[in-house]
């Protein structure tokens, strides 16, 4: 879970709105990255990422986490074992989470991953339940974007807290 909070915040803080940095763009900020912005069109690419993205969360809104799996999983000799088990996956994300509240459609952030010679582009959502935020990461093969390889709920990072003393800065108590 650590290893996915720090991938994350690497991704956020490389990131700014409509900037590509490190082949990562995102639509909100540092300070707010939930933020909504339109798709411009040089990042066009990430169109079809953002709608299975979005219909993806729309299933999940309605606690139809075995239509997620069957409809976006890719076919394989495990397909029923993984559609059985991301089905289970309700308990545990109402319990840690609580019921579903919101997202925002146009809030994105996506990065481009090569891991051993294979290209992927991962989708982050920020989606709100009632107990608790968290950064659902949705990851594709680049160049597929119906079908999800990966999709992890994750806690996000603690808020950044800027404290001024004796006109000095310090983040999180440690200074700069």
């Amino acid at each position: 879970m650590k290893q996915k909070l720090i991938i994350f915040f690497a991704l956020v803080v490389f990131s700014q709105c409509n900037t590509k940095l490190n082949n990562s763009v995102a639509s909100g900020t540092l300070e707010n990255p939930d933020m909504e912005s339109k798709l411009s069109d040089d990042l066009s690419e990430f169109k079809p990422y953002l709608e299975t993205s979005n219909s993806a969360i729309e299933l999940i809104s309605k606690n139809n986490y075995r239509t997620v799996a069957e409809k976006y999983f890719l076919e394989d000799e495990n397909k029923s074992k993984n559609v059985d088990n991301f089905a289970k996956l309700d308990d545990v994300v109402n319990e840690q989470f609580g019921k579903f509240k919101s997202y925002k459609k146009n809030q994105w952030n996506f990065s481009k991953q090569n891991y051993e010679g294979n290209d992927y582009i991962q989708s982050i959502k920020i989606v709100h339940f009632r107990k608790a935020t968290s950064f659902v990461t949705l990851t594709f093969k680049d160049g597929d974007p119906s079908k999800i390889l990966g999709l992890y709920f994750n806690n996000p990072p603690p808020p950044k807290k800027y404290v001024k003393i004796d006109e000095s800065y310090t983040y999180e108590g440690i200074k700069k």
